[in-house]
């Protein structure tokens, strides 16, 4: 191509190089008038169909999560996902593209959850999953969505599978792993409770043995006495509780979901035994107050958060109100929106550094990339970062007490 001046014909390429044009420089010459200097037009980049699941105008994203079943208390964080694509797309989308979301049940099964994961990538053919909950779950498709070099973004789990970056390359976490957050439990305890026996409820899977880490922090004043499991589906645990006063436990680790926790605590209270109780995070949520028989049931309960507890009255957290009130406002606000922001925060993000054609090796490069990165919904004082070798976003927690019907967070922060 060539253009005409006064001096006859210059290529196209001079005359780039007399406008500076080249991607991000300054142009060298001045208007005529003296006033600001010209600058070339851009052309908008094409949008088109880089990769499966996106198209011209619409990226689609799955996700698989307990919408029934045991743990279908934390559906209000898919449902706060969907929530705040919605306000994304009403806003323009992600480089012109809206987001398409999909998201099926598996119960909180994972006999369920590769069948749909096929099912969404397979027919479905979706770009990404993201925020996908459960750590047993999940672990059954990474093996799948690895073999495919399918993102698999901000799963909501502390599992240390997700910082596996060998194994499970196309995967990144979310919050602290919860072995690390097991130990600060363990310490916690060596400290406030010396002596004391201590005894350990956990669920019978992968993620409430990742908190078995709690025990290397266990002081030698702090003897273990003994360890109960319960299944996910159970629907009661006071045969657990009883064995565990009847070896004398004085504090109770308590590695559980809502709903489990909540039932262990309503057994306690029905015996009358009121040992000291350290909780894992994932149960801190409104709901256990009702689940556990009352507040009192729950009061003194030590947990930690990595994140603003719902209630904290900060501006950060009624941002998440109002996206709630406008687009999803069936639901019921308690913590699991707060975590379901954060993911769709993180992915919008992602996208977004992808580019203006993304493909999967593009996303997973952006979900890399984040250094310090600041999410308003975190705890004061946390941020993201990931790089290639580090797939575990949230890096500090706080210690919370249950107070007055609350989770209140107290000392400083635990990296």
């Amino acid at each position: 191509m060539t253009v005409n001046d006064q001096r006859g014909v210059v290529s196209r390429r001079g005359l780039l190089r007399l406008f500076g044009a080249a991607v991000g420089s300054t142009p060298l010459l001045a208007a005529c008038d003296g006033s600001r200097p010209f600058a070339p037009a851009r052309r908008p980049v094409a949008r088109i169909a880089s990769a499966p699941g996106v198209a011209a105008g619409t990226i689609t994203l799955g996700s698989i999560y307990p919408l029934t079943g045991p743990a279908a208390g934390y559906a209000s964080v898919v449902q706060t996902m969907d929530a705040y694509f919605k306000k994304v797309n009403d806003d323009g989308g992600i480089n012109g593209r809206t987001v398409r979301f999909l998201v099926e049940d598996d119960q909180y099964s994972p006999v369920n959850t590769l069948p749909l994961a096929k099912k969404l990538m397979e027919q479905d053919q979706v770009f990404a999953l993201v925020g996908d909950l459960g750590t047993t779950t999940t672990s059954a498709i990474a093996d799948y969505t690895t073999s495919r070099r399918t993102p698999l973004l901000f799963v909501v789990s502390g599992s240390d599978v997700w910082g596996d970056v060998s194994k499970y390359p196309y995967a990144v976490g979310l919050q602290v792993p919860y072995p690390a957050e097991g130990r600060a439990l363990g310490r916690y305890i060596t400290g406030a409770w010396p002596g004391n026996k201590v005894g350990l409820l956990y669920q019978n899977d992968d993620f409430g043995r990742e908190y078995l880490a709690c025990k290397e922090t266990l002081g030698a004043n702090n003897p273990f006495v003994g360890e109960e499991t319960y299944d996910a589906p159970a629907r009661d645990l006071s045969q657990q509780v009883k064995n565990l006063r009847a070896k004398g436990a004085q504090v109770v680790i308590l590695i559980a979901t809502a709903k489990p926790a909540g039932l262990a605590l309503k057994a306690a209270a029905d015996l009358g035994w009121k040992p000291n109780i350290v909780m894992s995070s994932v149960a801190e949520d409104g709901s256990v107050f009702g689940l556990a028989g009352g507040t009192a049931n729950v009061e003194g309960v030590i947990s930690d958060t990595w994140q603003r507890s719902y209630d904290d009255g900060s501006p950060e957290v009624q941002a998440v109100k109002d996206l709630l009130a406008k687009y999803a406002p069936q639901v019921q606000f308690a913590q699991s929106p707060v975590t379901g922001y954060i993911v769709a925060l993180l992915v919008v993000e992602s996208l977004r550094r992808a580019g203006p054609n993304p493909t999967r090796e593009s996303l997973m490069g952006a979900a890399e990339s984040f250094r310090n990165f600041a999410v308003p919904q975190l705890l004061p004082g946390s941020v993201v970062s990931t790089s290639k070798t580090d797939h575990s976003p949230v890096k500090s927690l706080q210690l919370t007490r249950a107070t007055n019907g609350r989770f209140v967070p107290f000392g400083s922060l635990v990296s």
